[in-house]
């Protein structure tokens, strides 16, 4: 039985290499568009040979209107300020309905402001050192930045979680609206990571896919065929508040998060436990907190790196959770790479706006899934006995991410179907 007050969500909004916008995103992926038919981001060549990854245009900023001051920050902070532009108004609105000092916002990112952390170290050797980079380079200089324009007087928090990160600032925002602490929230997460300084960390750990002949195989979470992970740029935001609050002022919400929960696996420093045990019981952890039975859960949005070893241990945590259940799964890294710290809160969007417009996928690759029989009626394609809007009653979907070290997010949240 559900305890506490949901969490009401009033906008989102999220930035790939689709371009801005959660519908036009979700539209693409609805298409099969990936990057077979946009183009590769590029390659770039390694000790081990050259590996695919999904990046935004550099020339991206010119295009909006960004203050010169941000155009001066680091690529995260301008995909955090992109992003949550088409919120504003609904913002501002809502923070006229309270006093500053009730409105926070919270930022996730994995590896935060690096074009300014190498900035930094070149500038230190040729002893030119820009003052603004004492502010500029520190993980929160995102956060502090979109405060100071927004007008927030509330908590400004960065929260850093692996590729978690996102998720657990989307939960600790939840924790300060459940609290009375705050009254509105903004959460942010952004990824500007396509960089060979950490695309060379991640291909000798062994993550990336060498697949560079056909984009469209470069990320294929869940198939039998997969090799590995492709890196992306992205961002994501969302607009939160209490359930009370936003009744009292009369604001419509888009959807809700009723449970959601973090953990440490603490097995690996990059890998969690073989049997899925600690995703599994974050998973039952959130869906007690939201008072959801396993059944509810209509559509799942999974970690789904891609990974020989993260998809076949979901696997398992997910059959463990929902075995006999037909609940359909909807892998995104295949159209957005792996945005690290983006990507927990971009798949969270995504996931919404799918279960408002009762949205489904064809993923063809999937025909080839390592699932089989593993969930009932997920035979081959997980997706083939879903058809659209042909759900019944409550539209309630599950997002699950991992990271390094062993983090763990999971969140239940119910979308506002157009049909209800």
């Amino acid at each position: 039985m559900k305890t506490q007050q949901s969490i009401a969500i009033h906008g989102t909004e999220i930035l790939s290499m689709e371009g801005l916008g959660v519908f036009s995103n979700v539209l693409a992926m609805r298409q099969g568009k990936c990057q077979a038919s946009l183009g590769f981001g590029g390659e770039i060549s390694r000790r081990n040979g050259p590996v695919p990854y999904y990046s935004l245009p550099e020339d991206l900023t010119v295009y909006h209107e960004i203050p010169k001051r941000i155009l001066g920050m680091d690529r995260t902070t301008q995909f955090g300020f992109l992003v949550c532009q088409s919120l504003l108004e609904k913002w501002h609105v809502m923070r006229n309905q309270t006093c500053p000092e009730k409105c926070g916002i919270w930022h996730g990112t994995s590896r935060g402001p690096v074009q300014k952390q190498i900035e930094a170290d070149v500038s230190h050797k040729k002893n030119r050192v820009k003052p603004s980079l004492a502010v500029d380079v520190p993980l929160s200089a995102t956060s502090g930045a979109l405060s100071g324009f927004l007008g927030v007087q509330g908590p400004n928090i960065t929260l850093s979680a692996t590729c978690c990160s996102g998720g657990y600032a989307l939960s600790e925002a939840c924790y300060s609206l459940l609290s009375g602490r705050c009254d509105l929230a903004l959460v942010i997460a952004s990824e500007a990571s396509v960089h060979p300084l950490v695309m060379s960390q991640m291909q000798s750990a062994g993550m990336l896919t060498r697949e560079t002949q056909s984009a469209d195989l470069g990320c294929i979470p869940f198939c039998a065929n997969r090799t590995g992970t492709a890196l992306g740029e992205g961002a994501a935001a969302m607009i939160l508040s209490s359930e009370a609050f936003s009744k009292e002022k009369g604001c419509e919400p888009i959807g809700y998060i009723h449970g959601w929960d973090t953990a440490t696996d603490s097995h690996s420093r990059t890998l969690s436990d073989h049997e899925g045990k600690s995703l599994s019981h974050s998973i039952r952890r959130s869906l007690a907190m939201a008072g959801i039975y396993a059944e509810e859960i209509k559509k799942i949005s999974p970690h789904g790196t891609g990974t020989i070893y993260n998809d076949a241990v979901e696997l398992l945590a997910l059959e463990k959770v929902f075995s006999g259940i037909s609940p359909e799964i909807i892998p995104t890294k295949h159209y957005t790479g792996h945005c690290l710290g983006a990507t927990s809160l971009m798949e969270v969007a995504v996931l919404l706006e799918m279960l408002n417009t009762n949205t489904s996928l064809e993923l063809d690759y999937l025909k080839d899934s390592i699932f089989g029989k593993k969930i009932s009626g997920n035979k081959g394609n997980p997706h083939e006995d879903i058809i659209e809007g042909d759900f019944k009653g409550r539209h309630i979907g599950l997002s699950q991410s991992l990271g390094f070290w062993g983090n763990i997010f999971s969140v239940v949240i119910e979308g506002q179907s157009i049909d209800k």
